[in-house]
């Protein structure tokens, strides 16, 4: 995974909790991957941590090569 600036100021909490959350939903890594580059993304912009994650579940869940497409019904606060 390329490491962009700001990526290092995404907690490690908040990547472990995308990265079950990707194992629970079986998405690929490169699913996995985008989530987590759009959450360090937010974070560089001091986004809300729930809303963070929302958002990068969001980008992932409705991205039209994942499995899970459109399945986004439960919320991490």
């Amino acid at each position: 995974m390329k490491h962009e600036p700001g990526f290092l100021a995404t907690t490690t909490n908040e990547v472990t909790i995308i990265a079950n959350a990707a194992v629970r939903l079986r998405l690929c890594h490169e699913a996995r991957d985008k989530a987590v580059s759009t959450l360090h993304w937010w974070r560089f912009r001091e986004f809300q941590t729930g809303n963070r994650l929302r958002l990068a579940l969001l980008v992932i869940l409705t991205d039209p090569r994942s499995e899970v497409r459109g399945q986004f019904s439960f919320v991490y606060s």
